[in-house]
This record gives C-alpha cells, structure tokens and sequence, in this order.
C-alpha cells in the first residue's frame, strides 16, 4: 500500500527517530541495489540490511528504492507502463491491524495489481476473481501470478515487501509468509513478458525465507554490519 510508503518516509523525520541516515544512503548506493534499479531485464533480490531489528533504517531505503524504481522507469520509458505493488510489514505488525497477517499481505497485493491492470487482462481480471478464495493464501497467490501472465511487454512491475520478519512469529504467521514469498518467487521465476522488478528486504537476517532465493544466482544481498563511509564498496 502507498500509504505504508509514505509514512515510513515521514518517520526518519519524527522526534527520537532512530534511523541512520547515512547508513540508509549507504544501503541505496551499494552496487547490487544501483544495478537493482537501474538494468533493463527482470531482477529478483532478498536484502538484509544487516543492522539491528529495531532499526528501521531499511524500511525508510526500501520506502526510497520503491520511489527511485518507479520515478527512474516512469522517465526512461515513456511508452512502458508502471504498476507499483508495495507492502511494509512493519507497518501492520500489531496483532489488531487487520493487516497484520500474510493472507492480508497477498490479497492487498492481488488487490493492487487487479486495480491496475486497467485494459489489460480485462476478461482474465473477471475470470481470476471468480474462481478464487479469498481467505486463502494459495488461491491468492495462484490468481496474482495469472494476471502477472496476461501483461504485455510494455508493463513494469515493481514490487517491494518490507520487514518480512515481522510477519516471523507466531509459528502459523511464519507458515503463511513462507507460503506468500514462495507463491511470489514462483511466479517471477516462471517467466512474464512483462518486466518484473521484485524485492523483498528486512533489517536483519530473514533465515526462514532465504531458501527461496538462489544466493549462485546473486538473488541474496547481505549488507555489511559496517559498511564503508561514504557508501564506498
């Protein structure tokens, strides 16, 4: 959601915030993040800041990739089409929010993609939505990766999900958020006309879900706990 964006920007701005702002300019100008960004072709990336868990010094990176990815593409492809898919998990780690669970991360997912396709998939949007369960997480994600499917070439998709270890406990929430991940890396591995601009962060290490990425592929970034000054590599 655009919202969750927004306000983990204004928090690096509110009294006692704890984020490290040169830590965050860091982060966004290492190597792989830049080449995340900037190269023309499909990129699945896992990124562990590397810092401590209360930190919310990649939420307010990741906030700020999203806005780098989708203003880059938005100038040097005027002729493509943008469709921005974002969730922080951090923003909805309270047991009340009705968010606060991975069944509610794929639906609001699913949801912003169906809200964007616009003309395209028209007839599939109808077809999806009619042949899915909405309070299941595998029905959720089997229909997001048919309308990944029908998008032509000139689509961008850009999708960031944030803090993923909040989503880690109780053991059932962890089970769901393996289930989504999974369901979201099978979709980008099986292949889209469309480009597929997919990154998943958290501000430590996310073991739990690393198996589904491929570290001899280059789909893993580990971040230094003491990065160079100066964002220097």
């Amino acid at each position: 959601m655009l919202t969750d964006s927004r306000n983990t920007l204004r928090s690096q701005r509110r009294p006692g915030s704890n984020v490290d702002e040169h830590r965050v300019q860091t982060l966004l100008s290492h190597p792989r993040a830049r080449a995340f960004l900037m190269l023309d072709e499909s990129a699945l990336l896992l990124l562990n800041a590397n810092s401590t868990s209360a930190s919310l010094d990649m939420s307010v990176a990741s906030a700020m990739l999203y806005k780098q990815l989708h203003g880059i593409w938005a100038v040097t492809e005027a002729k493509a089409r943008m469709i921005p898919l974002v969730f922080f998990c951090g923003q909805h780690r309270e047991w009340g929010d009705a968010y606060g669970w991975p069944l509610a991360l794929a639906l609001s997912l699913l949801l912003q993609l169906g809200d964007k396709l616009g003309d395209y998939g028209a007839d599939t949007l109808g077809a999806v939505f009619d042949d899915f369960a909405p309070d299941d997480v595998g029905s959720i994600v089997v229909a997001f990766g048919k309308l990944i499917a029908v998008l032509p070439q000139t689509v961008i998709v850009t999708l960031v999900v944030d803090g993923l270890r909040c989503f880690e406990h109780p053991p059932e929430r962890q089970r769901g958020m393996v289930q989504v991940i999974e369901g979201l890396t099978s979709t980008y591995d099986a292949g889209s006309r469309a480009r597929l601009k997919f990154l998943f962060t958290n501000s430590t290490r996310v073991a739990f879900v690393e198996h589904l990425f491929s570290r001899d592929a280059g789909e893993v970034l580990d971040m230094p706990r003491d990065p160079r000054p100066s964002g220097r590599w």
